[in-house]
């Protein structure tokens, strides 16, 4: 089991730190004792700069995890590749689907990974998981999430394209990344487009435990009415969950309505913020 791990925000919608930059966008670098995993790597915009400024070697990463397929997520990649060719990068085999959302004047616009990636995936080290994938002995990413709570299922305007035009994109290669150790659960999240009570509880079903010491990440709130942002928090106060720090397309409204409810648990993520993991509990 884990007991040293550092949690730092590379890329987020959110900077007060002075010479960091901030984007639609994240990215967060994890360091354990044996390994540096970067999930995420945002738009592309302030990964590389922020870097710097955090004093992060990008070419000491072991591994990239990708949360799910849209560029505010997977746009850093092409300056991973540039510090590390061959460096693994861990995903859903439906990030290579190519999707579009559509904007109110009905015009599809391009969201995906980068293009160059849908056209030359075979020559880089992807490494597709569709279940749970172990990166290591106690870091798991979860595959596909199962999406069993009612009031978490919402209709968007997210499409994928294909040789018969354009269909609804479910987002299937939504996932997470659960941390076990010494100090509980650590879970760290994309965008949550699966629901945040849904990946809660898929965590909790992998792993057997239900208590938390940190979620951490994006969890698509920011358009959610009002009832389902209540039921959320109501459902979240059923989970052990020490911290919550929300993320990049979390929204404010959603903010204000759980941390109502959660109290100082609850905190907004913000680029350049590091979370250490206690190593001093059994």
């Amino acid at each position: 089991m884990l007991h040293n791990i550092k949690i730092t925000i590379l890329c987020d919608n959110i900077v007060e730190k002075s010479s960091l930059l901030a984007e639609h966008g994240f990215s967060v670098l994890i360091e354990t004792e044996k390994i540096k995993i970067l999930f995420d790597t945002g738009q592309g915009l302030c990964l590389r700069h922020n870097a710097k400024v955090l004093n992060v070697n990008l070419t000491s990463i072991d591994k990239v995890v990708v949360s799910h397929a849209h560029y505010d997520h997977t746009g850093g990649i092409k300056e991973i590749l540039k510090k590390n060719p061959k460096i693994p990068i861990h995903a859903h085999p439906d990030i290579f689907n190519p999707k579009y959302k559509k904007s109110p004047n009905g015009k599809m616009n391009y969201i995906g990974i980068p293009k160059f990636l849908l056209k030359s995936k075979s020559s880089f080290n992807f490494v597709l998981n569709e279940g749970p994938f172990h990166l290591t002995k106690d870091i798991l990413l979860t595959g596909k999430i199962p999406r069993e709570t009612a009031f978490e299922r919402t209709n968007e305007d997210f499409y994928i394209k294909t040789d018969k035009g354009y269909i609804e994109d479910d987002l299937t290669d939504d996932q997470a990344l659960v941390i076990n150790t010494n100090s509980g659960l650590v879970l760290i999240l994309g965008c949550a487009h699966s629901g945040l009570i849904n990946t809660l509880n898929y965590a909790v079903k992998l792993t057997g435990k239900n208590n938390f010491h940190l979620v951490l990440g994006g969890t698509h709130l920011k358009n959610a009415n009002t009832q389902r942002i209540k039921k959320t928090a109501a459902l979240l106060s059923s989970f052990q969950i020490e911290k919550i720090v929300l993320s990049h397309c979390t929204g404010i409204q959603a903010f204000i309505n759980l941390h109502h409810v959660l109290g100082d648990k609850v905190s907004i993520g913000k680029v350049g913020e590091s979370f250490t993991v206690p190593t001093n509990r059994p």
